[in-house]
């Protein structure tokens, strides 16, 4: 790992004090926080925290329901869609459409000030996360992600130009996953600008790895477990924060607003690809309770979940991010996407 570069850049996701390499682990100068480095990346997650990503919705919908939804996410084979069996679960631990709507609305008004990212409450890596990591981190698979976005309808090449439009010498990404916004903007960034690509999923940092071999920028391009909520970097270090859909499928879209605009310096650039509205991603769990689209819209908006572009501007513009524009995209599923560009008065 460049121990270097990581020493330079990350701070505590709590403190915000400075961190090293001691051990084989990242601390404090005072030894009062302590991180694990696994496989050579990052964990900087506090102690109850879990480094696996869930459904945004379902973890509203079953908030009240923790115990259960960890036996849940058990049974789901992530080959297929897990769609029937959220179903299931919600039919049997909630009801029919006014019990999740006032579930929903119970969770709009909890307090999640302090809440952590997952509905777990022990911070473990499992095996089978390690299996996954292990494949994703192959030169192979990081051609694979950057021939699979060549081959997309998705506007991954409009997205990579706004990011690198100004030669930021600092990157945030929020949200690897699968590694193709990674992909397109690794490939075209400066290549001594300096890229972070930030997820709570372990196994997604492979990608990251797997790319940089493939692209031979591993020492600039480098992965992070963290959550978006506390994101483990200093006030005013990045000249763009970037996300390939990353706010879609995150909880707290204020706080991790919040938390980019931090970081950012002035003047910076935030860019995001966004699903137009929520509706693309929800319906298929709440269309079979009788939600409409206008009702799905209103809740995301309410629990603060990801609702649509025009939401995404105002939030952005409570925490002081001028919007630069807005342009939508519609793929060969008739899918609509919208890149939005913002910059930090």
């Amino acid at each position: 790992m460049n121990k270097k570069i990581y020493e330079k850049y990350l701070v505590s996701p709590i403190t915000k004090k400075p961190l090293h390499i001691e051990k084989k682990i990242f601390t404090t100068d005072d030894k009062t926080e302590k991180y694990d480095i696994v496989k050579n990346v990052p964990v900087l997650l506090a102690n109850e925290e879990k480094s696996e990503w869930h459904r945004e919705l379902i973890e509203a919908i079953l908030w009240e329901h923790k115990e259960e939804i960890t036996e849940m996410y058990k049974k789901i084979d992530w080959n297929k869609s897990p769609v029937p069996i959220y179903i299931e679960y919600i039919k049997k631990l909630v009801g029919g459409k006014e019990e999740i709507k006032n579930a929903l609305l119970r969770y709009s008004e909890s307090n999640t000030e302090n809440w952590i990212a997952d509905i777990n409450t022990e911070y473990t890596i499992k095996k089978e996360q390690i299996k996954k990591f292990k494949k994703y981190t192959t030169k192979g698979m990081g051609k694979y992600r950057i021939k699979n976005i060549d081959k997309s309808k998705h506007p991954y090449k409009e997205y990579s130009t706004k990011v690198i439009e100004d030669s930021p010498k600092t990157i945030l990404e929020l949200s690897t996953g699968a590694g193709s916004g990674t992909s397109a903007v690794a490939r075209v960034k400066d290549k001594d600008a300096i890229m972070f690509s930030v997820d709570i999923g372990f196994e997604c940092n492979g990608n990251t790895i797997g790319i940089g071999k493939f692209l031979k920028c591993r020492n600039t391009l480098l992965p992070v477990v963290a959550n978006f909520w506390y994101l483990p970097f200093s006030d005013n270090t990045f000249d763009c924060v970037c996300s390939n859909c990353g706010l879609d499928e995150s909880r707290e879209n204020n706080k991790t607003i919040k938390e980019a605009t931090r970081v950012l310096k002035s003047g910076g650039r935030f860019v995001t690809v966004s699903r137009k509205n929520a509706f693309m991603r929800q319906n298929p769990v709440l269309e079979p309770f009788g939600f409409s689209k206008e009702e799905i819209d209103e809740l995301m908006k309410k629990c603060r979940l990801y609702s649509g572009s025009e939401n995404l501007k105002e939030l952005c513009s409570s925490f002081g991010l001028k919007c630069i524009s807005q342009d939508d995209f519609k793929t060969a599923k008739d899918i609509f996407f919208t890149i939005s560009v913002f910059e930090k008065l």
